[in-house]
């Protein structure tokens, strides 16, 4: 992996870091798979071990944190309005706003071969089968959601053969993350020891959803293909913190 970070930290309390990430992960195992029916954490040959090599399922390619911090210029000792009266001050002073935002591309996708284990020696993994064809589609996910991929690149594989798909698709991933938290606060200098903050903080502010992953059984009778499921609504919410 390759990971940086940029920090800056200005006057009067501002501040910006930006933290990022480039990763590939590969492994022949996966023990978060061993219990799955998709065959993606089983051996599909045992003669064949080279044949596990894969994208991990923990294989995340690039991830970027930026987070800031900004207070207001207003207000006493502020660049604007710093011979503000106390009450003009009050209203217009001691501002803050703060946000992360998340950039996170997806995981890999494993295929199911419709539950079908019929190569005939012991108890392998049977993967499905790939012709070849690349299976990336473009255009935002909103228009792709009953058709994610190229559905016709996979197909589940015929009895007493090894699929030719890996363990994960390397150039297939679900949706990513995009998320953005946003927050203001007001402090309230009450005396010179007491102070009230007042806080407003929304949690994915965009309310930008969090996709599903596509389903991924060539076999199965509905749903391959497409994206079902979503996450992720924005939630605000309110408080009020004392300060003595």
């Amino acid at each position: 992996s390759l990971q940086t970070k940029a920090e800056k930290r200005f006057a009067k309390g501002h501040m910006i870091l930006l933290s990022h990430t480039w990763a590939k992960a590969i492994d022949d195992a996966d023990s978060t798979q061993l219990s799955t029916t998709s065959g993606t954490g089983n051996l599909q040959d045992q003669r064949n071990l080279r044949a596990e090599r894969s994208r991990s399922f923990q294989d995340v390619r690039q991830r970027m944190v930026l987070s800031y911090l900004y207070e207001l210029p207003f207000g006493r000792g502020r660049r604007f309005l710093s011979g503000a009266s106390t009450l003009t001050d009050q209203i217009v002073g001691g501002w803050q706003v703060n946000g992360i935002l998340t950039f996170q591309a997806g995981l890999p996708l494993a295929f199911s071969n419709n539950g079908q284990n019929n190569v005939g020696l012991g108890n392998p993994g049977q993967r499905v089968t790939v012709n070849g064809a690349n299976p990336r589609l473009d255009g935002p996910i909103e228009g792709r959601l009953n058709r994610y991929f190229d559905t016709s690149v996979f197909s589940i594989t015929p009895n007493f053969r090894f699929g030719n798909a890996g363990r994960f698709i390397p150039n297939l991933r679900a949706p990513g993350t995009r998320n953005i938290d946003f927050s203001l606060f007001k402090t309230i200098s009450i005396t010179e020891r007491w102070r009230l903050q007042i806080r407003a903080e929304a949690f994915n502010f965009a309310n930008h959803p969090t996709w599903g992953s596509p389903g991924t059984n060539p076999g199965a009778s509905s749903g391959y293909g497409e994206i079902l499921s979503a996450s992720g609504n924005r939630t605000v919410q309110m408080a009020l913190k004392l300060y003595w």
